[in-house]
């Protein structure tokens, strides 16, 4: 049995794989279709249960969720929404999105993208002078 480091390190492993699966399924048309149709893969009822329960297979599963809508947040736009710093861990994503979708319940049923993106806005908004658009 690994320590806590190594399992940690094969969550985010798992994850990073997991949102490139991610990160091109939502750049699909048929994904763009399915958001305007207020239908949805992920909503915060779906998301919170992820990111909340930390079994590893469970929370790799929100890990890879979340590296996947930031990347491509960062790459699906002209302009950057907001700057995740160097530095910031999918724990941390985890942390802001669980505290946000905590907070508003009567908001879950909708789709897990706007609130990300308002929790991001809110925990990571861009400088003034930083680049508006991804690197």
């Amino acid at each position: 049995m690994g320590s806590a480091g190594e399992d940690d390190d094969a969550a985010v492993s798992r994850a990073r794989c997991l949102a490139a699966i991610l990160a091109l399924a939502t750049a699909s048309p048929s994904a763009a279709t399915a958001q305007t149709e207020a239908s949805y893969f992920t909503n915060g009822n779906d998301l919170l249960a992820d990111c909340a329960d930390t079994t590893t297979a469970t929370v790799s599963g929100c890990y890879a969720y979340l590296a996947g809508f930031v990347d491509g947040s960062l790459t699906a736009r002209e302009k950057r929404m907001f700057c995740v710093p160097r530095g910031a861990t999918l724990r941390q994503l985890r942390d802001i999105a669980v505290r946000e979708l905590e907070a508003r319940p009567e908001e879950r049923h909708r789709a897990a993208t706007l609130t990300l993106t308002r929790a991001y806005l809110r925990a990571f908004p861009c400088p003034p002078n930083a680049p508006r658009t991804p690197r």
